[in-house]
């Protein structure tokens, strides 16, 4: 008798299309609220490449001894500058160690690649990049 797999990890942690806009809702309030601005110039998310996910782990298993299992993202401003309405916002990556560590130095070995750190600016932030069709996008979009 074949076993049944088990689900994966990432399933599990899956919520409710309603709690999603309900949370998307709470959060562009918030930001409107503290920033002072209208609801187009809230930052609603950030796309982040899969190849790029998938390449970063790859090349981490390949060409180095640590165990990485995550990426985390900051949030940063860029330019350095003062913070308006219009901001050009991204999400800094970089990679995270079974232990809950950021890798943000270039690993011995990996000099030679020219990389100046281990943090990585390959996301699109919304609103630049958005799917404005999206139920977590707008209080406007409904769920079907």
């Amino acid at each position: 008798m074949e076993k049944t797999p088990s689900p994966l990890n990432f399933l599990k942690h899956t919520i409710p299309s309603e709690e999603a806009v309900f949370r998307t809702t709470q959060w562009r309030s918030l930001y409107m609220q503290k920033m002072k601005c209208e609801e187009k110039h809230v930052l609603k998310a950030f796309l982040i490449p899969i190849e790029d996910i998938i390449e970063l782990y790859n090349f981490y298993k390949e060409h180095t001894d640590l165990n990485i299992t995550g990426v985390r993202g900051y949030i940063g401003h860029n330019p350095l500058g003062p913070v308006t309405e219009d901001l050009d916002v991204d999400m800094l990556l970089v990679p995270v160690t079974a232990d809950g560590k950021d890798v943000t130095e270039v690993p011995p070995g990996l000099a030679e690649t020219g990389a100046t750190s281990t943090i990585y600016d390959f996301t699109n932030p919304c609103p630049t990049v958005c799917d404005t069709t999206s139920i977590l996008y707008s209080a406007t979009n409904v769920v079907k």
